[in-house]
Order: structure tokens, then C-alpha cells, then sequence
């Protein structure tokens, strides 16, 4: 039985990741919802459920390359030598995004919120979580059959889908559909810009996974979902600088020819 999974598995690895990644979190997160249980019991499942890609990846790699290949897959966040505009990007290029949307809307006559004091301490934890599996796992393999860009937008349609069972109904103010495509367009313009951050540091997982926990919670930090109009201008000026970086790299690869 085993042998067959392998096989299976050794020619439809993508595929059998997307859909551990679904099984793993929205069983979790259904079962949440639909299941009586204490709270332990629900922190337990949305972190399971949090950790699919993870999961998923570590699996798909292990039956395919076994105990040693899960190593060498989860090793990778060691290597971290790269440019230190690299790192300077991905720990603070959302800050400057947000920091210029509110700018804009001041000038327009609009008032910023209110600093949080705070945020949940799982955003910490939130890169780890996923960017195994999409940028890790899947961005690669996607890329070997196509473009950059190619691959990078349909990991951000799929990692909108992904979202589905846990996001807040409604969100920036917005009624479903309106919500979704709003959500889709967030996602699929950081999917971009983390797939230029992995191929540009040579394939270093590391720099994703900090990218993602920083754009969550200086997101969550300064409160730019909270106002939509904010929002707004923060994706705007988002897709700008993602516009920008895919007329100057190429949608082949999304790699500068210097940096």
C-alpha cells in the first residue's frame, strides 16, 4: 500500500500536497466549529489546522525522500547568508507601505487608527507555519513548469481558498463577495512579492517566513484593515510595487539581472 502511495505521490506531488493541506486544515478548523470541545481542545485543532502546509510538505517529503529528506526540507531555514537589503525589505518593506498609505489618506482629509497595543502572539509563529508548503513545497515545482508569475498567482488564488473556513464575515466592512475578491487581491500581490523575495535570495526559505510574520503584524499593529479606506490605499500602493517588480525582472523568473 505504501509503495503505491509512494507512486502516486512521486508523480503527483503538488497535487497531493494542495490536497493534504485542505484535508489537514479545514477538517481541523470544521471540527472546531461543528464538534463541543473545551478550549484547549479548539486552540490545539486552529493550530493543527494553521499548520497544514507545513504538515503537508513535511509529509509529501517524507514519503518521497524519507527521514533524511524531511531534514535536508526543514534544514533549509538555516541558511540564511543573503543580501542585508534582503532582510531589511522583508522585516520592514510592509511598515513603509503602511506608513506611506496612511500618509496619503491624512493629506485626502482621512484620520488613521489608533495604534493596537499589541498582537497575538501566534502571528510570531505564522510564517513557519505556511511557508514551508507555498513557497518552500510548492513555488519551486510550480515554477518548473512555468513562469514566475504564473505560479506565484495561482499559490495566491489557492492560498485564498485556503483562508476560506477562518476568515471574519464581514471583513474591511465588506459583504461577501465584495470581501473575497478584496481578500484575493491582498494575497495574491504578497504572493508575488514573497516569490520575488525567495527567487531572488537564491530559493532561502528563511526570508519568506519573516516576511510573512512581519507583514502580519504590522498590519495588525497599526490597524490598516480597520479602515477600508486605508486598506485601500495600502493594497494600491502595494500592487504598484508589484507591478513595478515584475516589468523590471521578467514574469519568467521575477529575478533582478544585478542586486
Amino acid at each position: 500500500m505504501l509503495f503505491k502511495v509512494r507512486a502516486w505521490m512521486k508523480g503527483h506531488a503538488l497535487t497531493a500536497f494542495f490536497m493534504m493541506t485542505f484535508a489537514i486544515s479545514w477538517i481541523s478548523w470544521f471540527a472546531i466549529f461543528l464538534v463541543p470541545m473545551p478550549r484547549w481542545g479548539r486552540l490545539i485543532l486552529n493550530q493543527v489546522g494553521l499548520a497544514g502546509p507545513l504538515l503537508s510538505s513535511m509529509i509529501v517529503v517524507g514519503v518521497l525522500q524519507g527521514s533524511s529528506g524531511v531534514g535536508r526540507f526543514i534544514g533549509r531555514i538555516f541558511q540564511w547568508r543573503t543580501g542585508i537589503q534582503w532582510y531589511l525589505f522583508v522585516l520592514f518593506g510592509a511598515a513603509v507601505l503602511c506608513f506611506a498609505a496612511m500618509g496619503l489618506l491624512v493629506l485626502g482629509g482621512g484620520s488613521v487608527p489608533a495604534m493596537a497595543s499589541g498582537f497575538a502572539p501566534g502571528v510570531l509563529w505564522s510564517g513557519l507555519r505556511e511557508e514551508f508548503g507555498w513557497r518552500g513545497f510548492a513555488l519551486p515545482r510550480l515554477q518548473a513548469r512555468g513562469s514566475a508569475l504564473k505560479a506565484s498567482v495561482l499559490i495566491g488564488v489557492i492560498w485564498t481558498l485556503w483562508h476560506l473556513p477562518i476568515l471574519p464575515f464581514p471583513r474591511l466592512g465588506l459583504p461577501g463577495l465584495w470581501m473575497m475578491i478584496a481578500f484575493l487581491l491582498e494575497v495574491v500581490a504578497l504572493s508575488l512579492l514573497m516569490s520575488w523575495v525567495y527567487n531572488q535570495t537564491g530559493g532561502k526559505i528563511l526570508l519568506p517566513v519573516l516576511y510573512h510574520a512581519a507583514y502580519n503584524i504590522t498590519l495588525a499593529v497599526l490597524g490598516i484593515p480597520a479602515v477600508f479606506p486605508l486598506w485601500l490605499i495600502y493594497l494600491a500602493l502595494t500592487w504598484i510595487l508589484v507591478i513595478y517588480i515584475v516589468l523590471r525582472t521578467g514574469a519568467a523568473r521575477l529575478i533582478h539581472a544585478k542586486m
